[in-house]
């Protein structure tokens, strides 16, 4: 903004000069390529002190000020949004690979780039931002899920894991380059993208998302509303964008986890459960009941038995207990402990059968079991 009103100011010291003064046939043209409603927002702020010349107070005050520097104005209309759809489906045309992977997959360019390049999407540059992020990720997702297939390296995708979510990709891909506080908060949080869309969107309480989420929205997504008690909360001005761009999204049914898009690898806890098993898992080996309780969402709902598929899951992290260290299975063993009341009762007899932890700590008992994998205790 500085430099705008310099420029201006250097500008006015040329037009100044008088013509007596200048050699004959010598004339002085300006040709200024700017977005004049900005420049004009710069001098507002930047020239309030009254006893300077060429005091501006307000947006008319600046536009009176530039009435005085431009004389010819050639106006370039926005360029229109259809323009830019087009624009972007030529450049993923030209990507070479893409548009056949898409068709094997029975997605269609114009349905990803309707997602993609949403309404605030306004010039070639930011059209073609998203179209090359989308393309280094699924190029890169690409060849992490065909190298890392049967092996355990840190980093690898399982197959499928981020090609079979075009579309979520791309979407994600417009979440990078537009909202990019946004996605570095989604890597570290996957789950926020549904919490934001929930509250800021559909308008649910802020009350029903996971306790470690809630503080996050609140101080950096939210603010509250004045006499609302329905709907205490929405989303600030500068999120507003964001907002209107996850009502666009509205429909699209993401994968039930994100972590493989956003980050575009797995470990192998990751990699063997899905995403949605790592914070439980790092709870289970940290002792953290709670925290495997609200991995699950039992801390917002009444229901005390864990579903099948969940009991499974931490029936298969038991197994997976013997790659850990001794204090970890301890920690582990002591939760499992806790919740044995929650497994349903044709699994019960399976948790203590399969599980090959060092210790397992009884509940209602003050017995300690020592052993190693068998088919009992």
């Amino acid at each position: 903004a500085e430099e705008m009103v310099l420029g201006l100011d250097a500008v006015r010291t040329f037009m100044e000069i008088p013509e007596a003064r200048l050699p004959n046939g010598l004339g002085l043209v300006f040709v200024i390529s700017c977005d004049e409603v900005k420049v004009a927002d710069a001098l507002a702020k930047g020239r309030r002190q009254g006893d300077m010349p060429g005091t501006v107070f307000s947006q008319t005050d600046a536009r009176h000020y530039l009435d005085r520097i431009f004389q010819f104005r050639l106006e370039i209309p926005p360029f229109p949004r259809n323009d830019m759809r087009q624009y972007a489906i030529k450049q993923l045309i030209e990507l070479p690979g893409i548009e056949s992977d898409l068709r094997s997959r029975s997605v269609s360019i114009d349905t990803l780039v309707d997602r993609m390049i949403h309404v605030g999407v306004h010039n070639p540059r930011n059209a073609l931002q998203i179209v090359n992020a989308f393309a280094q990720a699924w190029w890169l997702a690409k060849k992490r899920e065909t190298e890392e297939i049967g092996t355990e390296r840190p980093g690898g995708l399982h197959e499928g894991a981020v090609t079979m979510h075009p579309i979520s990709l791309g979407s994600l891909s417009a979440i990078k380059v537009n909202f990019p506080d946004f996605y570095r908060d989604l890597q570290n949080d996957p789950a926020l993208l549904q919490c934001v869309t929930d509250v800021m969107v559909r308008g649910k309480p802020l009350q029903e998302q996971p306790i470690a989420t809630r503080q996050l929205l609140a101080e950096r997504y939210l603010r509250k509303r004045d006499g609302e008690a329905d709907m205490p909360y929405e989303a600030r001005p500068e999120h507003r964008a964001l907002r209107q761009y996850l009502s666009s999204l509205i429909d699209l049914r993401w994968p039930d986890s994100l972590q493989s898009l956003l980050l575009l690898s797995e470990d192998p806890i990751t990699r063997k459960f899905g995403s949605k098993a790592t914070a439980i898992y790092a709870s289970l080996v940290s002792g953290d009941k709670q925290g495997v309780l609200e991995g699950f969402g039992r801390h917002i709902d009444d229901v005390s038995t864990f579903k099948q598929d969940e009991g499974r899951l931490l029936l298969q992290m038991v197994e997976e207990l013997r790659h850990e260290t001794e204090a970890r299975r301890t920690n582990a063993s002591l939760v499992i402990a806790d919740l044995v009341d929650y497994f349903p009762e044709d699994m019960s007899h399976l948790l203590f059968g399969s599980c090959v932890v060092n210790s397992m700590i009884l509940p209602n008992s003050d017995a300690v079991i020592y052993g190693e994998r068998s088919e009992g205790w």
